[in-house]
């Protein structure tokens, strides 16, 4: 399963002025293989937070993804087991989407529209 964060619109994030600085986020590493949670350095644009999107099946033209705002206290949650905090998605979004669509998000990262979104 193919795992990727990109910037997205989330309606509840922009109700809450989000995101700000300070505030946690989950991100996925595609190096790593893994997710690594980062808190936000400064103020971003409100309602465009990090989101988390999963590749789940490719259907001919159409792909089935599962996304999450990655925002903690929006999709993301917390829970301490022993001495550690782990952070989860709790609310992961099925959508159908064109692998046109799809790919164009792949492609989307390092560029003058995501280091604007940048927080």
């Amino acid at each position: 399963m193919t795992v990727i964060t990109r910037i997205g619109y989330c309606e509840t994030c922009a109700r809450s002025n989000s995101p700000r600085t300070g505030q946690r986020f989950l991100v996925y590493g595609s190096t790593s293989n893994a997710y690594f949670v980062l808190e936000a350095e400064r103020n971003g644009k409100i309602g465009f937070t990090p989101h988390l999107y999963k590749l789940d099946k490719v259907l001919g033209q159409n792909v089935i993804i599962f996304k999450a705002c990655s925002i903690y206290g929006c999709d993301v949650d917390k829970k301490k087991t022993g001495q550690d905090w782990w952070y989860f998605v709790k609310g992961w979004k099925r959508e159908v989407w064109t692998l046109e669509t799809w790919n164009a998000l792949v492609l989307l990262k390092n560029n003058e529209f995501t280091r604007d979104y940048r927080i």
